[in-house]
């Protein structure tokens, strides 16, 4: 048992790890993006999904839970400052934090719940159905996170501030508009469609990743035999 354990947190730790270093070298350095709220391409959240894949629901949500606060911590020293956070002056922000990263990467777990438990019967941790379904499932919850946001706390001076608080200070900021890959749109649709078009890509994109890394696991299924 607690060998097993081990393993999992072995394997959690691992995936964590690379899905910082993912959204540092993509947001930061490829994108030049200060957060990834408005990044289009969003690959760290693949390793959250081969987590649940691989060690089951009940540790990915915990694995990803994790994930989040350490997240929202890193982007909330760029966007916004703790004081006002916890004081309740800025509810727009708390809004914000829990329906564009909150929601979108716990639902990030769901994966775990199509975990083949009959491993060497289906010879693999997860079937190509079971990528299809959990990408169906989370594209929609996500979607409907940004749609109800938008919907019903969106404003554009506050989000503008919310997003781009820390380029207004920072002593370069023309420079990083200029070289910025992607920008925002301005209204409450655009930005919709926008965070639409993003789930969307990064979820068919990582669907099929997940189906190639599928065969890659296939090598080691025992491995990830941990229950």
């Amino acid at each position: 048992m607690k060998k097993f354990l081990l393993q999992k947190i072995i394997i959690i730790s691992f995936f964590l790890s690379i899905s910082f270093i993912t959204e540092i070298l993509l947001t930061k350095f490829i994108l030049q993006s200060h957060n990834c709220a408005n990044s289009l391409l969003k690959l760290e959240l693949l390793p959250l999904y081969l987590i649940g894949f691989l060690v089951g629901f009940k540790y990915s949500f915990f694995a990803n839970l994790l994930y989040t606060i350490i997240h929202i911590i890193f982007e909330s020293g760029y966007s916004w400052s703790f004081t006002n956070l916890l004081s309740g002056k800025e509810k727009g922000y708390i809004y914000f934090l829990f329906f564009f990263f909150i929601i979108p990467y716990l639902t990030c777990s769901l994966t775990g719940l199509f975990r083949s438990c009959d491993k060497k019967k289906l010879k693999s941790l997860y079937k190509n159905k079971d990528i299809f379904k959990s990408m169906i499932i989370i594209t929609i919850i996500q979607i409907f996170s940004y749609a109800l946001f938008i919907s019903l706390f969106y404003n554009k001076e506050s989000f503008d501030s919310i997003i781009h608080k820390n380029e207004y200070h920072h002593d370069h900021e023309e420079h990083e508009k200029e070289h910025s890959i992607f920008s925002i749109p301005d209204t409450g649709k655009g930005l919709f469609l926008y965070q639409m078009l993003a789930v969307c890509l990064n979820n068919l994109i990582i669907g099929v990743i997940l189906y190639f890394i599928k065969y890659i696991l296939k090598d080691n299924i025992e491995y990830f035999d941990l229950e």
